[in-house]
């Protein structure tokens, strides 16, 4: 299309007076100005094809013959045998009929669901009446300004063709941008914005030299959703789901892997950084107590990883481990108080 609006804007400038005024060789003159044109409907059919998704054929014989026509005429002019005006006919039919074809095989893919040709047939309706007025404003008046027809054909044909690529654009634009916001659905909590356990497993399956799986688990849900109801319960999820980010999304990625457990995968952390994060997290979990009817505790277990033969699976299971452990003995400090 690049080369279509090029060879347009050369054809214009050389059909008009406008390079006489610098250049005293007419004939070099009258000569691009007939390339130029005689090569348009070959960029044109060319951006067409890529468009349509079905019957190139029709296209590519009429792009072979706008060739033909075009080296007939430069060899005629080399061997001065005829003169380029001789071939102009031809040309003229040619492109009727490729404007016709395109045409109808726009139509075509239209009905099939092709959007992309909509811009196109708008195009070149409006391109065909202003062309088809210009070639009769050449043969029935002959040395009358017709340029200026297909000029104007031309940039309606352009307009048509950028309104429909920026419908496209657009489009295309909003696709993106609902594909991105259904990735971010599908890794991540609804409750709770963390990463989900899908997120999780995405991860790779190689584990890092140092890393440190932190599990925590909510304290008695099921005794807050009793009493108080699921949506209390809902809050002290979300109230621990906060706690846990603000105290070690710093350090790793943090995820939501259940009901009421929840994970923080961290990579070279400092035994002196984990103590601070854990110390951090209760203090906000403290905080957001204070403003609830019930107490929002959570047990944590760490682990870290022993080497690069460590899988996952092992790491996991030795935080779940100690979770349970503290879990344990924390219930063990409630049934004192």
């Amino acid at each position: 299309m690049a080369l279509f609006l090029f060879l347009s804007g050369m054809w214009v400038v050389c059909d008009s007076q406008f390079p006489m005024l610098f250049s005293g060789n007419t004939v070099r003159v009258v000569f691009l100005s007939f390339v130029t044109f005689m090569a348009m409907p070959v960029s044109l059919l060319l951006y067409v094809r890529q468009v349509l998704r079905r019957q190139r054929r029709i296209l590519d014989a009429l792009c072979l013959a706008q060739v033909l026509n075009l080296l007939v005429m430069l060899v005629c002019y080399l061997l001065r045998r005829k003169e380029p005006y001789s071939t102009l006919i031809v040309c003229h039919a040619l492109l009727v009929c490729s404007m016709g074809a395109v045409l109808c095989l726009c139509v075509r893919e239209r009905q099939r669901g092709n959007l992309e040709t909509r811009g196109i047939i708008s195009g070149f309706v409006l391109f065909g009446i202003c062309g088809i007025a210009a070639m009769a404003l050449f043969y029935l008046m002959p040395g009358r300004n017709y340029a200026y027809l297909y000029s104007i054909g031309l940039m309606l044909f352009a307009l048509c063709l950028a309104c429909a690529n920026m419908k496209r654009l657009y489009v295309q634009m909003e696709k993106s941008v609902h594909a991105e916001t259904y990735q971010k659905m599908a890794y991540s909590d609804a409750l709770t914005g963390l990463e989900n356990r899908m997120a999780l497993e995405k991860r790779q399956t190689q584990m890092p030299d140092r890393v440190t799986y932190v599990l925590f688990d909510l304290n008695d849900l099921k005794g807050i959703n009793d009493h108080y109801g699921h949506s209390a319960g809902d809050t002290a999820i979300i109230a621990a789901a906060e706690s846990i980010r603000e105290a070690f999304q710093g350090l790793g990625r943090c995820y939501r892997i259940g009901g009421d457990e929840f994970l923080a995968v961290l990579e070279d952390a400092s035994d002196q950084e984990l103590l601070d994060a854990e110390q951090t997290m209760y203090q906000y979990l403290e905080q957001k107590s204070r403003r609830l009817p019930y107490e929002v505790t959570v047990a944590m277990g760490t682990a870290r990883s022993t080497g690069p033969e460590e899988t996952e699976d092992s790491l996991f299971s030795r935080a779940d481990e100690r979770m349970y452990q503290r879990k344990e003995q924390m219930k063990k400090e409630r049934s004192k108080r």
